[in-house]
């Protein structure tokens, strides 16, 4: 026990080094002449050589220095010990920054370790008191929000990189584990950590085109020698391996930036629009045949007039596509009128569809992947063709349109909503002859009835949302009213999110920036409109009630993409993998089955959504259902011989109301 506590404390003294370490910028450069090659090292105290001298001024050690050595570089290190990958961008808006990377012919950049150590180390995760090395759900959550921030931080990092100077050789540095592998519980919580990280930033790396110094498989196989013992930075040897890493990617040829090819913009750029491909008739181009997967898409742009073709016989199918040509078919796409002597670029660059882009000739994947977006956002903001599944007039569609949005965007809101489910379940042949799984079944067939009351708006001037959920029993047949068995409350306010489950108020930490992150996966009004089908218009006295149901192909597809901002492989004993989630819901939503109805009224301040009701039916497959836990056992076998499916039958009517009334703060809340 006392050999137990004492290497908690060591850990604890070691890992606290990252928090207490100086956080002001320390620039050291060294001296020679002007004609030669500048590198500018990027990152915390890993680039500054933390321990390896005094910690006043980056280390002589530090391998942006070793690398310099071997090259005959001039080095300027920016590192700063404790820097995460926020603090970093906010620094590269600086003078003193700008300056430097301007200069530079090659950067190296190594950030990221504080964005995940940080919080574990406040949390406690990484202390022998966390004798199992398991992150409770709560964790789970701001751990995954964490490392999407940091995913948003390291592309604006690259990018505002790429804008000061677009010619510097950049090397990119992912994440060591700096645990001992003998300290197998927390070693196996920092694996998790470290490995989700390590795929954003290999993700990251891949669309710009950027070698990844692999500082984690190097250390892994030699972490004794590379980390110094009691500490979590690297030693002399362990700076040596960083800079050898760094000069093997220097001494490889400089990357080709992976342009796009004019049948793959064609296929992305429709594909991430929404628009479904036309396969029908015979391609008349030779680079283009009948049978590939790209005529659907080509034929369906020739339709839409958003480009011409080479010839009469060759698309031009493996030729880039500029800037210009790019900025050609959102024009076509969005039927924008240019102003006189204007050019589709000029518009395409004064509406900022291409900002923070670089300076490349021709677009790359990476370029359409935002261009794309920001059309999208155009898109809803623009006149255009009537969606085909939407049977109505066009100022019918404009507005609900207009409806959607404000409903997204409204300063205050009221809605109080009801929630009906029933559960539902398909027997076996085997299961309908069990009494004890139609017992079960029994009880689980009760319908579930939930209140929704939500109230947005602000508290002394600050944005605020206040939601209480309240769950009913079934009531039995000689009961009108019982008391509720529970109830959670949620609100949010300054960005944070608080929760309230019956024990009183919690902060759910990580979720600082959670509206923000909603609101670029979903897009707002945008997710809205995209996934509504089938629409009908009926006028009704002071307004229109719109009827269809929801596009399961674009909500699957929008949940996919949120799931992929969370990037945590789960092993077959916690759970399913990501791509085994993702199965599973395209599977339900399938066979999904929605209706849903609008209400939206004309008031003094245009149209406003007023109430809305949702049926959707769902049926679960067991066999798909169980797929998600991982490994089979014999009770997952027993189970799908007797159930076929789960069913679950849901019923939303919600009202809502606009008015300026301030939000009242919740009962026993403190901060």
């Amino acid at each position: 026990m006392k050999s137990q506590k004492k290497s908690s404390v060591v850990l604890l003294s070691l890992l606290f080094t990252l928090l207490t370490a100086p956080v002001a910028m320390a620039q050291s450069t060294v001296p020679s002449q002007s004609s030669q090659p500048m590198l500018v090292a990027l990152g915390d105290s890993i680039t500054f050589g933390y321990n390896l001298g005094n910690n006043k001024a980056p280390s002589k050690e530090a391998f942006p220095y070793l690398i310099g050595k071997a090259k005959g570089y001039r080095v300027t290190d920016l590192g700063v010990p404790g820097f995460t990958s926020e603090d970093l961008l906010k620094a590269l808006n600086s003078p003193q920054y700008t300056k430097q990377i301007q200069k530079a012919s090659v950067i190296t950049l190594d950030i990221g370790s504080n964005d995940i150590l940080q919080p574990a180390i406040k949390d406690g995760l990484l202390t022998t008191g966390n004798s199992n090395g398991s992150l409770t759900i709560a964790q789970k959550i701001q751990f995954a929000n964490a490392i999407t921030l940091f995913g948003q931080n390291l592309h604006s990092i690259l990018l505002r990189i790429h804008s000061l100077n677009p010619h510097a050789r950049l090397v990119l540095y992912n994440i060591y584990d700096p645990i001992p592998l003998a300290l197998h519980p927390l070693r196996r919580t920092s694996e998790k950590l470290i490995q989700a990280e390590n795929v954003v930033i290999s993700a990251e790396a891949k669309q710009e085109g950027i070698s990844v110094a692999n500082a984690y498989q190097a250390f892994n196989l030699h972490l004794a020698t590379y980390v110094k013992p009691g500490h979590v930075h690297p030693t002399l040897a362990g700076q040596e391996e960083l800079a050898n890493l760094g000069l093997t990617i220097l001494s490889r040829p400089i990357p080709v930036p992976d342009y796009q090819d004019k049948v793959n913009f064609v296929f992305d750029f429709l594909a991430l629009l929404g628009e479904s491909p036309d396969a029908t008739g015979h391609s008349p181009f030779k680079d283009v045949p009948t049978h590939s997967y790209f005529w659907g898409y080509v034929h369906k742009a020739l339709d839409l007039h958003l480009l011409s073709p080479q010839s009469a016989t060759i698309f031009g199918a493996a030729s880039d596509v500029t800037r210009s040509e790019a900025a050609d078919i959102a024009v076509r796409f969005l039927h924008i009128h240019l102003q006189k002597g204007e050019s589709a670029l000029t518009w395409a660059n004064r509406t900022g569809l291409f900002a923070d882009l670089g300076d490349l000739p021709d677009m790359t994947l990476r370029d359409e992947v935002f261009f794309t977006g920001r059309v999208a956002a155009l898109e809803t903001h623009t006149e255009q063709v009537l969606p085909a599944t939407w049977h109505m007039t066009t100022a019918a569609a404009d507005i609900l349109r207009e409806a959607l949005a404000k409903s997204s965007t409204a300063p205050y809101m009221q809605m109080n909503a009801s929630l009906i489910l029933k559960f539902g379940v398909t027997l076996t042949q085997a299961g309908k002859q069990d009494q004890a799984i139609q017992s079960v079944v029994q009880d689980m067939q009760n319908l579930v009835h939930m209140n929704i009351q939500t109230e947005k708006g602000f508290v002394d001037g600050k944005k605020a949302l206040h939601v209480v959920v309240t769950v009913l029993p079934s009531a039995p047949a000689d009961s009108t009213a019982m008391p509720a068995i529970n109830q959670v409350e949620e609100y949010l306010i300054n960005g944070k999110l608080y929760l309230n489950a019956g024990s009183g108020w919690e902060v759910v930490p990580g979720l600082q920036n959670m509206q923000k992150l909603l609101s670029e996966q979903m897009g707002g009004a945008a997710f809205a409109t995209g996934m509504l089908k089938d629409m009908n218009a009926l006028q009704i006295a002071d307004g229109y009630q719109f009827a269809g149901s929801l596009n399961t192909k674009q909500l699957d597809q929008m949940l996919k993409g949120i799931l992929s901002t969370f990037p945590f492989q789960v092993d077959q004993t916690g759970g399913a993998s990501s791509s085994a989630t993702e199965q599973w819901l395209s599977t339900v939503l399938k066979d999904m089955e929605t209706r849903i109805v609008f209400t939206v009224l004309k008031t003094s301040d245009g149209f406003e959504m007023r109430a809305q009701q949702m049926h959707a039916t769902m049926r679960l497959p067991v066999a798909s259902l169980l797929a998600l836990g991982g490994q089979n056992t014999s009770a997952k076998a027993e189970l799908e011989k007797d159930i076929q499916d789960f069913t679950i039958d849901e019923h939303l009517t919600a009202a809502m109301t606009y008015n300026r009334t301030p939000i009242m703060v919740p009962s026993q809340f403190t901060a």
